[in-house]
């Protein structure tokens, strides 16, 4: 089946083709039938084995010197911030510039709407002070279990109802705002994205967040 959407992906353009050839990646990550104990499912697990293999075909390109890297460290935008995923370009034998983020959680009982808001905070911190630094958008994205957008497939029997024309136009659009916003950048010297006003330290946005850990409280951003 793989090797089916391989030749599948090598007729089409290059962005539509990295779509379905993420698609056939995910056919040997997968496991046969849902896994049922999701509390024993850990965010490596979940960033290796259901998302490294769509997102890597789709935001990460060695032919380009862009890749996608689960470093779990601190950045230097935001020393005070440790990093689950970072899309970053290659300059010779080092880190270059970073074009995304982004952050996990496992969906289980251990992630709280409190875990959840922090990690979109983090991720709003991190996109703003990189495009001020580099002047260029930034795509961040947040991983809640098996949910982003759309609902990720979680076994091999249940690839087919992932496949859909809606996640498949979903997936391509994504590609393409990275590919032509974030890497392919513009000169943006006039753009409004360049606003320097200053911001709020990390400390003080953080502490937006409710602290209740209460997993069902009334939360104004809606997590899946």
């Amino acid at each position: 089946a793989k090797l089916e959407l391989l030749t599948l992906a090598a007729g089409m353009d290059s962005l539509k083709g990295n779509v379905i050839e993420g698609i056939g990646d995910l056919l040997t990550k997968l496991p046969l039938d849902s896994i049922v104990e999701k509390d024993k499912i850990g965010e490596v697990d979940i960033q290796t084995r259901y998302y490294e293999p769509l997102l890597s075909a789709i935001l990460a390109d060695t032919t380009k010197k862009v890749i996608l890297r689960w470093p779990n460290k601190m950045d230097e935008t935001a020393p005070e911030i440790r990093l689950d995923a970072i899309i970053s370009t290659l300059v010779q034998l080092k880190f270059g510039r970073h074009l995304g983020y982004g952050e996990v959680k496992p969906g289980d009982n251990s992630t709280t709407t409190q875990s959840l808001c922090v990690d979109t905070l983090k991720l709003t911190v991190l996109s703003r002070n990189t495009c001020l630094k580099n002047e260029h958008p930034i795509l961040a994205f947040q991983i809640n279990g098996s949910s982003t957008d759309f609902l990720l497939p979680d076994s091999l029997l249940s690839i087919q109802s992932f496949a859909t024309l809606k996640n498949l136009q979903i997936l391509l659009r994504v590609t393409q705002i990275f590919w032509h916003c974030c890497h392919s950048v513009p000169f943006l010297n006039d753009s409004p994205l360049l606003s320097h006003s200053s911001s709020l330290g990390i400390d003080t946005l953080l502490n937006i967040a409710n602290s209740s850990n209460f997993r069902y409280r009334n939360c104004p951003i809606q997590y899946y």
